[in-house]
């Protein structure tokens, strides 16, 4: 899912570099790729953040309370 993320991101910024609005690139992008596939309020949202010259479209570290079991714990108890 990660990488599905990344890929509309890319094609948000594609569209952020044609001179689109965000709803365009929404329009374009769903479009294109399937209804829904991305909301108008992501396309906003990432457009706030190419304007502000940020192209990252990683995610960011988020704060909160780490977490009490690793990943790697978590899967171990799975199997």
């Amino acid at each position: 899912m990660a990488s599905d993320k990344q890929f509309i991101r890319h094609c948000i910024r594609y569209e952020f570099h044609q001179e689109k609005s965000a709803a365009k690139a929404c329009e374009s992008i769903c479009s294109g790729l399937g209804v829904n596939v991305v909301s108008k309020s992501t396309c906003e949202f990432w457009f706030r953040r190419f304007k502000e010259d940020d192209f990252d479209v990683s995610d960011r570290e988020r704060s909160g309370a780490p977490q009490k079991v690793t990943n790697n714990e978590l899967q171990a108890l799975l199997d």
